[in-house]
Order: structure tokens, then sequence, then C-alpha cells
């Protein structure tokens, strides 16, 4: 288990504004949950990490919302597939709440609302900015030139310590 986490060469990024802040310290971890990419490698960073600091572990999902395009083209069919996705996503993250807490780990699991990058930083900002994990396929292209990832918009933002994980 803990072999694939580490066999995906994790990077540990903090992007700081004010460098003579406090120390690094994990007091609350964030994970952020995409259920197109691997869950239980996001599940094993969190166990790798909150054990040995005692941090808490918040689960978070935020549902990619319709493009706007569907949005426009099929107004009800893009804000029906959107009650869909934010409801099956509550409990799926749940039962992975369930589970790090039957493992001995303080867990809570939280369905965020709009786009993930926002949905990132505001659980972030109410948990006192915590080591937020993330798995990432690391791609780019010219599509990231005028519409950046999940990651690309959480890069940009001060005072977040990043723990990013490619997957294999």
């Amino acid at each position: 288990m803990l072999a694939r986490f580490f066999r995906s060469s994790p990077i540990l990024l903090r992007t700081v504004r004010h460098p003579q802040d406090a120390a690094f310290d994990v007091r609350n971890l964030l994970v952020a949950i995409d259920f197109g990419h691997d869950v239980e490698l996001a599940l094993d960073a969190a166990r790798t990490f909150a054990g040995p600091y005692r941090a808490p572990i918040t689960l978070l999902t935020a549902p990619e919302p319709a493009s706007s395009t569907a949005r426009f083209l099929l107004p009800s069919a893009s804000a029906l597939a959107g009650e869909f996705d934010e409801a099956d996503a509550g409990p799926r993250l749940g039962a992975y709440a369930d589970g790090l807490r039957a493992g001995g780990f303080e867990a809570a699991a939280l369905v965020g609302k709009g786009e993930p990058s926002s949905a990132i930083v505001s659980a972030a900002r109410s948990l006192a900015w915590p080591l937020v994990a993330v798995v990432t396929d690391a791609h780019g292209g010219l599509a990231s030139w005028y519409a950046p990832s999940t990651l690309q918009r959480l890069l940009g933002t001060p005072d977040l310590a990043l723990l990013l994980i490619k997957e294999p």
C-alpha cells in the first residue's frame, strides 16, 4: 500500500507569501478527491502524513460543474446531471471517511460547491491552511493556456502547502 504511494514520486510544495512566517507543520490534512483519479492513492497519502502528526483528515470533493456551453444548450440536463453528481458524492466520500475512522484516524467528509479549486481553497482557509493532498495526472498542453487546471489554480494560491501525487 505505502510502496505504491512512494512509487508515484510525491512532491511537497509550499506557496509562501511571507517566508518569515511560522515553520511548516501538519495540523490538518485536506485530501482533495477527484473520483476520476486514483482515490486509494490519495487515501494512502492521507494515512502516511496524518499518522505521525496525529492530524485530522478532511476528505473533500467538488463535482466539476458543467461547461458554460452545456449549461447554455442543455440547461435542464446539465443542472440535473450536477444534482446527480452531488448526491452521489456524499455517500461515496462518507464511505471513505468511515474506512479511515475504522483505521483509527479522525476523518470527515465534505462535498464542496462550485469550481474545484475554489472549493479546495475555501476548505483550506476554514481549516487554518492545512496540508492539501492532490492526486494528479500532470497533463498540460494547449488547453492549459486558456483553461487552467485545478492544480494550476492551486499553485497560484499563496500560503498553501500542497502534496502533489502523480498517478502512475
